[in-house]
């Protein structure tokens, strides 16, 4: 998520991979700093784990037992429920408490408080540590995972969603920013300067106002950095080769609460919820085959040129052609690139005095986006600076994993909901354990 320097309160911060100044309002993020102490002194801050809209991140030690953990600060806006209806906390103690084998799999709430701050009451979730995500990790967009560890790490997140879609769960945001790699065991036990000489410092930029003005006492001295995903792909024996599935605030178990309102990452948001506003675990279905190529491809199936959900119909049609009715008719820009058929509309060529019609576009399809994997990056094939979870530059996909792969995908990624496999059907297709 890009932060945006054009403010003109702020200037002169010396990096962008932060959250946006803007998020340091009254209600906003809360304003912390490293060494920051809560409950009691228990628990001490000591880095940067990362951010996203409506949170920060940041890597602390738990004193009662000296282990490290992970403390999500929920903007203050964000933090108005009580703790027991918020599914960011609900939901992952229910899982570890009704799905024993998803304990691997789900990050584990421990505890959770609230803090009040210059900028509001902000509730606080306490979870285990975790790593860096799989956007984070394959450096979008000129990295991707090993071949196996691609399908490894997809068939650990399908496990979980077997397993939750089985008891009812449906998880409603599942991107390759909410997977996150399991750190080593040995991580827990490190020291602060451990934690500094194995990543690094944390990196920090003092925030100045161009007038000169003092800051207001929500807003911050100064931004920290997360750890960079560099440091987390090049440092040896840091990551374990598997994931764990993160943030369920959009999650609910067997019905969506009354005022629930869907919101995922539109490049995997399911058609039925651009048109019908409403989110299942078929839902989920369709996010996790983004998510699936988006592994595979390190790029995500329809890249996101804008938020205009407009143009992720465009890209869907393209892709699998005219949408079932009455979504067809509820696309406004229907009739501006596609004929009725949903086939691209036609164009006059002219070749000398000949005329022609050609479609103003090509079509896309499943399969030549599996083939185009690996075809457009640098032929190199050097492991050098990609750590050794990276797929080296230029590997292709072989024939058979792009049917096989297509087979799934194709499968999941059906238009009506009613039409596509359930988890319990993609846990069991070939494409995770095949050897190509």
């Amino acid at each position: 998520m890009a932060a945006h320097w054009h403010l003109e309160r702020f200037y002169g911060l010396a990096f962008d991979d932060v959250e946006s100044l803007q998020g340091y309002r009254y209600g906003g993020f809360a304003p912390i700093s490293l060494g920051q102490e809560f409950v009691n002194r228990r628990y001490k801050v000591i880095h940067k784990l990362g951010y996203g809209a409506f949170s920060t991140v940041w890597l602390a030690r738990d004193r009662s037992n000296q282990g490290l953990v992970a403390l999500k600060i929920m903007q203050a806006n964000a933090s108005s429920k009580p703790s027991h209806e918020l599914a960011e906390i609900h939901i992952p103690r229910s899982l570890h408490t009704m799905l024993p084998r998803i304990q691997d799999l789900s990050v584990d709430v421990k505890d959770n408080f609230k803090v009040i701050m210059p900028s509001g009451e902000h509730q606080v979730i306490v979870m285990q540590m975790a790593g860096p995500s799989l956007f984070d990790i394959s450096d979008f967009p000129s990295r991707r995972l090993r071949a196996d560890l691609a399908r490894r790490v997809s068939y650990q997140v399908a496990d979980a969603l077997h397993q939750m879609h089985g008891a009812g769960f449906v998880h409603g945001d599942l991107t390759t920013f909410n997977i996150l790699f399991r750190v080593s065991d040995s991580v827990y036990g490190w020291s602060d300067q451990d934690i500094y000489d194995n990543l690094e410092q944390p990196r920090s930029s003092k925030v100045k106002t161009r007038s000169g003005e003092k800051l207001a006492p929500h807003e911050p001295t100064y931004l920290v950095a997360p750890v960079s995903s560099s440091k987390w792909r090049n440092s040896q024996g840091v990551l374990q080769e598997g994931v764990v599935i993160a943030d369920f605030g959009q999650s609910y178990f067997k019905q969506p609460p009354s005022d629930y309102q869907p919101e995922v990452a539109l490049h995997c948001m399911a058609p039925e919820i651009l048109f019908d506003n409403r989110a299942g675990p078929e839902a989920d279905v369709w996010s996790f085959g983004c998510t699936i190529f988006e592994i595979r491809a390190g790029t995500p199936l329809f890249a996101w040129l804008s938020d205009s959900s407009s143009a992720l119909v465009k890209l869907m049609v393209r892709m699998f052609g005219r949408l079932p009715d009455p979504w067809w008719a509820a696309y406004e820009d229907r009739n501006k690139w596609f004929q009725e058929n949903g086939e691209p509309k036609l164009r006059s060529v002219w070749e000398g005095r000949t005329e022609r019609l050609e479609p103003i576009f090509v079509k896309l399809s499943l399969e030549k986006k599996l083939r185009a994997i690996g075809s457009t990056e640098n032929e190199e094939r050097t492991r050098s600076g990609l750590g050794p979870m990276i797929e080296p530059k230029g590997m292709a996909l072989c024939d058979e994993e792009v049917q096989s792969l297509g087979d799934l995908l194709g499968k999941m990624l059906r238009y009506r909901p009613e039409d596509r496999i359930t988890m319990e059907e993609v846990i069991r297709h070939p494409w995770f354990t095949a050897r190509f």
